[in-house]
């Protein structure tokens, strides 16, 4: 079934009989009429077992709805370098627009149809790991061309494109017409000057759910009040993790302090869910909290998704709905012990 050209499209599949849970499709063969997560995976998910990885770890966090979602990982089939994938990956992903995104954004007679696209496109959630948001962008601009050309407007191709949702692991941030969720932390040395800065994303404190005795430190760091300290010193100190809706279609994990004992979160570990999992020993409270709300966010996208397959209505993506989930998730965690500064910085 492997084509010279062309991503390969593995499914993770409930079947016993099947090896390792994973089976090779065509892109024809994807039943869109269900929930759907699409993981565009980095430079190093090469073949069938890697891309697998990621797809076992989407499945752990979707928890209940497994078995309710198609979980969909492409393998780029390419072996080159990381500049040169992201070429071939952007050929290869016109096929993906032309054959399932333009589809799904007509109705059932081939016409312009704004409520059934975006209604279409609700059902897909991408999952992004590092090089995979590099597709998917290039993904969100080519798709864009493409539904100017069709005849939506340019109002109506970013409503359209909004309802499908990103979840972006280790990737830098980039605006996009889609909605996404991305993690922003200061140890990840993969992208980490390329991130929307934290003092950028926590400048209006009124938008973050935060309790007071946090919102008054963070204020003073703000002001410069506590002189020595900064904000990213705030998160390295204090294990927080705060949700942030940027104003630009997207939430943000914020968040500084080690996810692992290596301070190394460009990797998933910090994506395990089961704190009881012997291969996530490395993990830390911060990194498990960040599991934990990044997890009822893809969960939210698919209950968004079942609800509008059920509905006789369009029931848009609603970010900030998405936001309250994660942000209830770690409250556990940010309801605990806050560090004190004197005013000159020190403990």
């Amino acid at each position: 079934m492997e084509r010279e050209n062309g991503f390969i499209y593995y499914q993770r599949v409930q079947d016993d009989s099947v090896p390792y849970h994973i089976k090779q499709i065509n892109l024809s063969e994807l039943d869109i009429s269900r929930p759907t997560v699409i993981d565009f995976t980095g430079s190093g998910a090469v073949g069938a077992g890697a891309v697998n990885g990621h797809l076992k770890n989407t499945e752990s966090q979707l928890g209940e709805y497994s078995d309710k979602v198609n979980i969909i990982g492409i393998d780029y089939n390419a072996s080159e370098f990381y500049v040169q994938i992201v070429r071939k990956a952007v050929e290869y992903s016109k096929e993906f627009i032309e054959k399932l995104l333009v589809p799904l954004s007509l109705d059932e007679n081939g016409n312009l149809n704004v409520d059934k696209a975006c209604k279409n496109l609700r059902n897909i959630t991408f999952k992004t790991h590092c090089m995979g948001h590099e597709v998917v962008y290039n993904i969100n601009s080519i798709f864009k061309k493409r539904l100017n050309e069709l005849g939506y407007s340019e109002a109506e191709a970013r409503l359209i494109m909004s309802q499908i949702l990103e979840i972006s692991y280790g990737s830098e941030y980039v605006p996009l017409d889609f909605s996404q969720v991305y993690i922003c932390s200061l140890n990840d040395g993969e992208v980490r000057d390329r991130f929307y800065p934290l003092s950028a994303l926590m400048q209006s404190l009124d938008d973050i759910e935060i309790n007071a005795e946090d919102k008054v430190a963070l204020k003073k760091l703000n002001d410069g009040k506590i002189k020595g300290k900064t904000l990213p010193d705030f998160f390295k100190e204090n294990e927080r993790v705060y949700v942030v809706n940027n104003g630009e279609n997207a939430l943000v994990f914020c968040f500084s302090y080690p996810v692992d004992n290596l301070g190394d979160d460009h990797s998933l570990y910090f994506a395990r869910v089961n704190k009881g999992n012997k291969k996530a020993e490395r993990a830390t409270n911060v990194g498990f909290y960040v599991a934990k709300g990044m997890s009822s966010v893809l969960q939210g996208s698919v209950e968004n998704s079942m609800q509008n397959i059920a509905s006789g209505k369009l029931i848009l993506l609603d970010l900030d709905k998405l936001k309250f989930k994660a942000s209830e998730e770690v409250k556990t965690l940010n309801n605990g012990s806050l560090v004190q500064y004197s005013e000159k910085g020190e403990e």
